[in-house]
């Protein structure tokens, strides 16, 4: 989780919700208006994206195993 919270995102907004229940952690995204356009798409499913990207290379760092999510 501190490999999360360290995660950069657009304009520093950490679009962002994790719950942990029952040992499994879910994702949320709060979506503000104002970060999606033609150029870059949706900034802040980009943001989710890295936040993953980082909640997986810190279990992997723990060495802990999960399923594959692809």
């Amino acid at each position: 989780m501190e490999l999360v919270r360290w995660a950069p995102s657009a304009v520093n907004k950490q679009p962002w919700r994790i719950i942990r229940k029952n040992g499994a952690y879910h994702f949320f995204l709060k979506h503000d208006k104002g970060y999606v356009s033609d150029e870059v798409g949706d900034m802040q499913k980009i943001d989710m994206g890295i936040a993953l990207y980082h909640f997986v290379r810190g279990l992997e760092e723990e060495g802990v195993k999960y399923p594959y999510l692809g």
